[in-house]
């Protein structure tokens, strides 16, 4: 669920809350965040887990440590512990746009959708901020989460408007004019989702893309998208449910 929502971390950020840490504790504490960051850049969090534990033993002030350790219990459903240390970065630096950015992702899947909406908000307001595209499209899956497809799709085409090739922001807003009903449009902008993500491929804009060309009468193209789901992605909630659609199309 959360692949589309994998943050690029500054790895030269340093704690600045004032701390009674000796000044060789902070050291190693930013050490060990810069090596559990880039672990968890690599997917690899069990160790990013360990290494931002030991970042945090050495340093609890340490900001960043608290942001990225989060990341990893967001990835891993442990939402309780993601919230507990976001809130931590944020009382260390109340200016710290990323925190803001990740707590509201964690209220969304926490369903505390208005708590997300606040926190987002503000978020926004940060203009030295240098990925917004990231915050307006957490914006607009509150919204979409709410029953809200105005306003979600307000902030998906800001979102897009930072970034044109953003496949989760894509995947989105297909969702967006999907429910709209709106299934041209939305089969395209599943199908370019499907291109950008190539990188790391995900199974909803695939099923989404397949549901979308059905929709709009295009049975071939749909049975193709369904058929590449059910393959790409079989054990998968979305893989199940295409090879369920494969079977009442033929």
């Amino acid at each position: 669920m959360l692949r589309a929502f994998v943050a690029v971390i500054c790895l030269l950020q340093i704690a600045c809350a004032a701390t009674s840490t000796t000044p060789e504790r902070k050291k190693r504490s930013t050490l060990h965040t810069q090596i559990g960051t880039s672990l968890l850049k690599n997917g690899k969090l069990p160790e990013a887990l360990g290494e931002l534990r030991k970042a945090i033993e050495l340093d609890n002030d340490n900001p960043i440590a608290h942001n990225n350790i989060a990341l990893v219990y967001l990835f891993r459903d442990r939402l309780e512990s993601a919230e507990k240390h976001l809130n931590r970065a944020l009382r260390l630096q109340p200016n710290y746009t990323e925190a803001k950015n990740n707590l509201g992702r964690v209220y969304i899947e926490s369903k505390k959708l208005r708590e997300a909406i606040d926190v987002l908000e503000e978020a926004t307001e940060d203009l030295t901020y240098t990925e917004p595209q990231k915050t307006y499209g957490n914006l607009s899956l509150a919204y979409f989460e709410m029953g809200d497809t105005n306003s979600a799709l307000k902030y998906i085409e800001k979102s897009l408007n930072f970034d044109r090739n953003r496949c989760v922001s894509l995947n989105l807003y297909g969702r967006i004019l999907y429910r709209k009903k709106l299934y041209q449009p939305a089969s395209a902008s599943f199908d370019l989702a499907i291109d950008k993500c190539v990188e790391q491929p995900f199974a909803e804009p695939h099923y989404f893309s397949g549901l979308s060309h059905l929709k709009a009468g295009n049975k071939e193209l749909a049975i193709t998208r369904f058929e590449e789901t059910a393959k790409l992605f079989p054990t998968s909630k979305y893989g199940r449910q295409a090879q369920v659609a494969l079977r009442k199309i033929k």
